[in-house]
């Protein structure tokens, strides 16, 4: 099993539309990526973020900030 993100999921780079589905299991975190054909075993804080990779990084961190404790 693959636990690296593929470069697809990264959109601006390549400009190519996410094709995912996420799914977990007891404590873990998983992404299916179609286009690689590969299940990737990702952080919780991943599996928040992967739905807002293709918006503003202003836009993530104002939705996410919430959620997840951030140092200054």
């Amino acid at each position: 099993m693959n636990t690296a993100i593929p470069s697809t999921a990264n959109n601006r780079e390549t400009g190519l539309r996410l094709f995912i589905k996420k799914f977990k299991t007891a404590g873990q975190h998983y992404i299916y990526d179609v286009r690689s054909n590969e299940i990737i075993k990702v952080s919780p804080v991943i599996w928040d973020i992967i739905d807002h990779v293709d918006k503003p990084v202003n836009s993530i961190a104002a939705k996410l900030k919430l959620i997840f404790a951030v140092a200054t």
